[in-house]
């Protein structure tokens, strides 16, 4: 099971389409589990843009336009989200957004236009998906750009669904098929078992 950030308030043309280009040539290969939590928590699409803002070294998920503080509803929902997502192999997270980027979101020092960077870290579902998922894949959508680091990525989300699918076997025979797939992968012997899908990746991204 592939958990996609949906981000829905960006503009058709923008390069998150690479995102959307990259999300359905997997579809035929994958079942996805979609949340955006900007629209779960009520904001909706379009809408007023959020920020994380720094106040006494501490992280407030603020929507300037309206003067809403919504880090508590935010929290809330992220711990509820967290705990209910089960036998998850891989995360495509929202780069640069405050609830759902793994890194490089801006924390301002205020909600008003202009205010200087006080620092950066993850937003808050992309952080708590890096604590509670820790080990699991999780790459940005933006990351995923890169050939090399989308094949890595697949093969890893591909390698953790099969090693389930041979613990809940229970056959011996099976684990030892995966650890010979996973010795040919780690020595590079042959090319990766999941070529079909990342040839199909590319054509779909790049033709």
């Amino acid at each position: 099971m592939f958990h996609q950030n949906a981000h829905d308030n960006t503009d058709k043309n923008s390069t998150t389409n690479l995102h959307s280009k990259f999300i359905e040539s997997i579809r035929p290969f994958v079942d996805f589990v979609t949340h955006c939590p900007e629209v779960d928590i009520g904001l909706g699409a379009p809408r007023q843009f959020v920020r994380i803002v720094m106040t006494d070294n501490q992280r407030r998920f603020v929507q300037p336009a309206t003067n809403r503080n919504l880090t508590n509803i935010m929290i809330s929902y992220v711990e509820n989200l967290i705990v209910s997502l089960k036998e998850i192999d891989g995360f495509v997270l929202k780069d640069g957004s405050p609830s759902c980027s793994i890194n490089r979101v801006r924390y301002y020092s205020g909600p008003e236009k202009g205010a200087p960077t006080k620092t950066e870290g993850s937003g808050f579902f992309g952080g708590a998906v890096l604590d509670r998922f820790y080990g699991t894949p999780i790459e940005s959508d933006g990351r995923l750009r890169n050939a090399k680091i989308r094949e890595t990525f697949l093969t890893k989300i591909f390698m953790l669904a099969d090693l389930r699918r041979v613990a809940s076997s229970g056959k011996m025979h099976e684990l030892v098929r995966y650890h010979s797939i996973s010795q040919k992968i780690s020595t590079n012997e042959r090319r990766s078992p999941f070529r079909r899908c990342f040839n199909h990746t590319d054509r779909e991204i790049f033709h």
